[in-house]
């Protein structure tokens, strides 16, 4: 119960992901020959023992971190892959909470050759700006950029990374609290601003220099053609929408 199944398709050109979600049964011969589709390149099986799996997504070999090759082109019929979940939720997902962390991937979509100024600007400046709001809450930071490729910052704190997101964004945060969506995870908080320094008279310049730094970003983030990840856009999108 509750392990986490990859499997490929012919050829490997796919992965579906899914959850165990019950115990092993088995299935009458009549409905072995059930066609079975998933849209992806797979064949259909025969055998008669089954587990109940719930699918949570797929990702393509080509959208996959090479980190994953060693797992693609392995030759075994069962392998344990623990070692590649951070890169299976990367390929899977554009954000995601583990351990009370919030992990969010900027895809940079420049398939030319890019300045190293620019990759520099961004994670130097994403990492001043939540300096500047949150001083006390670590983000940390993985660069797999081979023209395109990801940034990704795992920030210690969801709501401050969530906040920190916002203002980058130009995105309304519900201050007074609000629940969020992101995927199939749903989470509350109790409000985003009191994370913030308890001093008050400091409160507005950090939100003032955050602002600048923000409009900043936007120079390396346009060089780089980066992508905000699409899940929390869209679940701050839900949140300002349904505060009107």
């Amino acid at each position: 119960m509750n392990d986490i199944v990859i499997v490929p398709s012919a050829g490997s050109n796919e992965f579906l992901v899914g959850k165990v979600v019950g115990e092993i049964f088995e299935i009458s011969d009549e409905q072995t020959k059930k066609e079975l589709t998933f849209g992806l390149e797979y064949e259909k099986s025969e055998f008669k023992k089954r587990w109940p799996i719930e699918w949570v997504g797929s990702f393509g070999r080509l959208e996959a971190d090479s980190a994953l090759f060693k797992m693609i082109y392995s030759h075994t019929t069962l392998s344990r892959v623990n070692e590649y979940k951070t890169f299976i939720n990367r390929a899977l997902f554009s954000c995601y909470i583990e351990d009370n962390k919030l992990h969010l991937n900027y895809q940079v979509t420049e398939k030319k050759h890019i300045q190293g100024v620019y990759l520099g600007q961004f994670v130097y400046q994403y990492s001043v700006l939540n300096e500047v709001l949150f001083p006390d809450t670590r983000l940390d930071s993985k660069i797999n950029v081979q023209s395109p490729g990801v940034i990704e910052f795992i920030t210690y704190g969801i709501p401050a990374g969530i906040f920190v997101f916002g203002v980058l964004t130009g995105g309304i945060i519900v201050v007074g609290g609000g629940k969020f969506k992101i995927g199939k995870l749903e989470f509350e908080t109790s409000g985003l601003l009191s994370a913030l320094s308890n001093r008050e008279s400091k409160k507005l310049d950090n939100m003032k220099k955050a602002k600048e730094i923000a409009k900043e970003l936007k120079v390396p983030m346009s060089e780089l053609g980066i992508k905000y990840p699409k899940e929390l856009k869209a679940a701050l999108k839900r949140i300002e929408n349904d505060d009107e």
